[in-house]
């Protein structure tokens, strides 16, 4: 049976450098002449089409429609590319290992769950060249709320193990077998949610601590650690956990 492993993207894998705030700024300032739009906001486990919604209303006090949502999303990526170019930008300690290493096993398949439009997650990863590993993913361009686009994302992942010969866990099998990573704590309440494996990585702004106390069922400092685990344990999932 396969193992299922989807992948948050900002400050999981990747630290572009608060790219993407800037970008969103510029965005703002483009479309709706708001400067400093995101003053005082936190982006820490939010979903692009939340954010989208809840920095315009605090600043205009109106409802962010759908085709204006559209239109605020064209101008980001236009202005998340430029950014990207300007960087900084990099892949995060031991994360290329260990995709590597996961990508070689033949029981194992990656894919995505990310709160980044689906057009600006492939473009953060493509500029580190990470973007082949991911065979599917649920994104912010699916939904507002974490939960829902982890759902998704496992359900097309395990769509693409499947047309791969591979054999995705149902029934109980997903509780250990279905792993969501990232570094945030609505990563690991979205892992919760949908009853699968949640991995939590203390390389964000989320202190450890913080991270233990919402209760993942493993917690590592970085990707290294985490890679170390996956060499010492074929089943990834410590008899513990």
């Amino acid at each position: 049976m396969s193992f299922l492993f989807l992948f948050d993207i900002d400050m999981t894998l990747i630290d572009t450098g608060g790219s993407g705030r800037r970008a969103l700024e510029g965005a703002f300032s483009d479309l709706f002449g708001i400067e400093n739009a995101f003053d005082g906001y936190h982006f820490q486990g939010k979903v692009d089409r939340a954010i989208f919604a809840e920095v315009y209303g605090r600043n205009t006090g109106l409802v962010l429609e759908d085709d204006v949502a559209r239109e605020l999303g064209r101008g980001y990526l236009v202005r998340l590319e430029e950014e990207l170019a300007a960087g900084p930008y990099r892949i995060l300690p031991g994360v290329l290992d260990l995709l590597r290493l996961l990508e070689a096993r033949e029981d194992c398949f990656l894919g995505l769950a990310t709160g980044n439009l689906e057009a600006a997650a492939h473009m953060k990863l493509a500029w580190g060249g990470l973007d082949g590993y991911f065979l599917a993913g649920g994104y912010g361009s699916d939904s507002a709320f974490r939960a829902t686009l982890t759902r998704l994302g496992i359900e097309r992942l395990s769509a693409a193990a499947r047309s791969l010969g591979g054999t995705p866990p149902v029934g109980d099998a997903r509780r250990r077998r279905v792993l969501v990573v990232g570094d945030t704590p609505a990563d690991i309440a979205a892992a919760a949610a949908n009853g699968v494996t949640s991995v939590a990585i203390a390389t964000g702004g989320v202190a450890r601590e913080d991270l233990a106390d919402c209760g993942p069922d493993l917690l590592f400092d970085d990707m290294r650690e985490f890679m170390a685990e996956a060499n010492r344990n074929p089943r990834i999932v410590p008899d513990s956990a």
